[in-house]
Parts: C-alpha cells; structure tokens; sequence
C-alpha cells in the first residue's frame, strides 16, 4: 500500500524536488510524540547545519537515527520535513506535533504548526531552489489544510531564536519570504501559473504564457551574455520583477552592446 501524507507520496514533485516519505518510527516522544494536532500554521526554519553533505536526506537519516535512542540519550528536537533544491524528505506526519520551534508542549509553535527545515550545507548548490521547493510544499500545505500565508511563521515568532538564519540576515525580516509564499499562493489557486499575482500594481503582468516565456528567454540570453547579472532572472522567476526594472535594463543592455562595439 502507496502511503500517503497530507495528499503526497513518495515519488511526487512538489516545485523541483522528489517527495520522499520516510516516517520515523514511534516509541521516544521527545522524536516523535505521537500527539495528534490540527496544523494551525507552517514555520519555517534553516538547519543551521553548515556540515558538507548535510541535505535533507542526510537530515532524514539524523531523525530516524535520534528516533531509534532511548530517551535518556536524546532531547527534544524533531521536525516534520527537511528540503534541499532536490528532494523533500518527510519524517513525521503532518497532522502530528514536533519538538521544532522551543516554546514547549502548549506553546502554538510545537502544538499547532508543521515544521519545514531548509538545508544549508556549506557545499550545498543551488540554496536558492531548496527554498523554491519549501514555498511550494509551503503552498500545497496551505491549499490542503485550508490555511492562508499569513499562517506562514519563522521560528523566530515562537521562542525568538534567530531563525531561518540565512532568510532573516539576507532580507532583514521574514516579510519577503512570506509575499513570495503568499504570490506562489495566488498562483496555484488562480489555476494559471503564466499569472503574476502580487499586490504591487507594477509589478510585470502577462497575458499568455508565450509572453512571459518570450521575456524570460530574452533575460535568459542577456545573463549568459554576461549583460546582466544572474539575480535579475531569479527575481523575474520570483515574480517580482517591475516593469521599471525590466526598461531600466534593456537601457543597461543596449548601453554595454555599444560599448563593446
């Protein structure tokens, strides 16, 4: 029998990732304890664990192997999933609690949220697509429960702890995050994945996939050129690209294609 977590199984693709479901077995509660909860919220955390190879498998193996120790050799730690930019590894059941945000057995962190670690390894590849592959298991968790992103939290909003690290350090706060979730959000539930939804009026609106498509293609050959930076295609994929930027640097193209004339 196929099993099945929160409508997933393993061998699903949530954003670019492989769904792996692993769940630990039952037995130290300061793993897994075994309480059922309704998912009120998603936190969402960094590892913390910059050890080379520490993706979300090598996170699996860790819980699977805490969860196989007495209680006297562990403490509370658990989480629900561990994701890198290729696999999205499930541990515990999504509709059980977690030892993963230290505001204890009644606080809302621990007793009403799903627990999303995103993988940080100091050899890690492509950062920026594991937390692509967390907003979309982010979104599909927020569809299925019927939450909404303002139901997305960091860590930091249950016990303080500065965490996820590395979203809290690049973007000051974790705003940013959660608008990416909340226009990944839009998206899916507009059923058009060619739309850009954000609340923002100037940020760049399309009217058929061919356009984006064209648009993104043009970006795509003025990064390999080495015309304009990477980052700029990134954010176009984000969505959150404004027709300013996209005029400011078709200027900064034809500005460097005279030059190097």
């Amino acid at each position: 029998m196929t099993y099945s977590v929160a409508g997933l199984k393993t061998g699903d693709k949530i954003g670019k990732a492989t769904v792996v479901i692993d769940i630990i077995k039952k037995g130290n509660p300061e793993i897994r304890p075994c309480t059922a909860m309704k998912p009120l919220y998603v936190t969402i955390h960094n590892t913390g664990n910059r050890g080379k190879g520490a993706n979300a498998k090598a996170h699996n193996n860790l819980i699977h192997n805490l969860a196989g120790k007495s209680v006297r050799d562990t403490s509370h730690v658990s989480w629900h999933a561990a994701v890198d930019e290729d696999y999205i590894y499930i541990h515990i059941p999504f509709n059980e609690t977690a030892w993963h945000c230290g505001d204890g057995a009644k606080g809302n962190g621990n007793s009403k949220s799903i627990g999303l670690e995103i993988c940080m390894h100091s050899d890690q590849k492509h950062y920026e697509q594991a937390e692509e592959n967390a907003i979309a298991l982010t979104v599909h968790l927020i569809c299925f429960y019927k939450l909404s992103a303002n139901e997305v939290r960091p860590h930091q909003d249950w016990s303080g702890k500065y965490c996820p690290e590395l979203i809290m350090r690049r973007d000051g706060n974790f705003a940013k995050y959660r608008a990416r979730t909340e226009v990944a959000y839009q998206i899916a539930i507009s059923g058009d994945k060619n739309t850009v939804v954000k609340g923002d009026e100037n940020i760049m609106q399309f009217s058929s996939s061919t356009t984006k498509s064209a648009v993104r293609d043009e970006l795509v050959q003025f990064v390999g050129k080495g015309l304009i930076n990477q980052s700029w295609l990134v954010k176009f994929d984000k969505g959150e690209m404004t027709n300013g930027d996209y005029d400011g640097l078709k200027l900064i193209v034809n500005q460097r294609l005279i030059v190097a004339k």
